[in-house]
């Protein structure tokens, strides 16, 4: 039986010098452990295949860690998403056998993200995509990002939403209890329904967390 991992993620320079700049910059601070984790992180190579070897890991569907592009503004998130998801297409085609991914996409852009997207899983590299919850405080029901659920539905592509800051009061005390991962990833997917539109409706298939 092969053993493939879904939730997969990898880091770039140029994410670590914009949204992963905390990431990077905790680890600098705590140094030992905390740095020995970037290096691996960034690796999409040989050293990640010996490691899934060494943990009995077959394929892994690599995707950008968050908070990924959605906290960006446009131009910044389409070179952050054009980088990252030009590293997944080289390492696929390097390895064909042992990686896919899901594109990152400027959400900030919805038109362009959905031509991202269509132009990410038909070359075969990419099987969907993954987004990080909100969008500066905007939630996939929104119609605005509707071009890219359209993109999705189309491509018969799902859509990994994972969780993110959270922004509300209440939403950010959930924070603080075991399971607030699960509670993020859930306010994007109700919210589907809780729009009441048959359209977000229909899209709930490709959502998954």
């Amino acid at each position: 039986m092969r053993v493939i991992t879904l939730e997969e993620h990898f880091a770039t320079p140029l994410f670590l010098d914009g949204p992963g700049q905390d990431l990077k910059n905790a680890a600098l601070k705590f140094e030992g452990r905390a740095m020995k984790l970037i290096e691996p992180l960034c690796d999409i190579g040989d050293k990640r295949i010996a490691a899934m070897e060494a943990a009995g890991i077959d394929f892994q569907m690599l995707s950008l860690t968050s908070p990924g592009t959605e906290q960006l503004d446009a131009a910044e998130a389409m070179a952050l998403a054009r980088e990252s998801n030009d590293a997944v297409a080289a390492a696929v085609k390097k390895n064909p056998k042992r990686f896919a991914g899901f594109a990152a996409l400027p959400t900030m852009a919805p038109d362009k993200a959905a031509q991202e997207l269509e132009q990410r899983v038909r070359s075969g590299a990419f099987k969907g995509a993954v987004i990080n919850g909100h969008v500066r405080g905007r939630y996939l029901d929104d119609k605005f990002f509707w071009p890219i659920l359209e993109s999705a539905e189309a491509l018969n592509a799902p859509i990994h939403i994972h969780p993110t800051n959270l922004r509300s009061v209440s939403e950010a005390a959930t924070r603080h209890r075991p399971s607030w991962r699960r509670i993020a990833v859930a306010v994007s997917a109700a919210r589907q329904y809780d729009a009441g539109d048959d359209q977000a409706a229909a899209a709930d298939h490709r959502l998954f967390a």
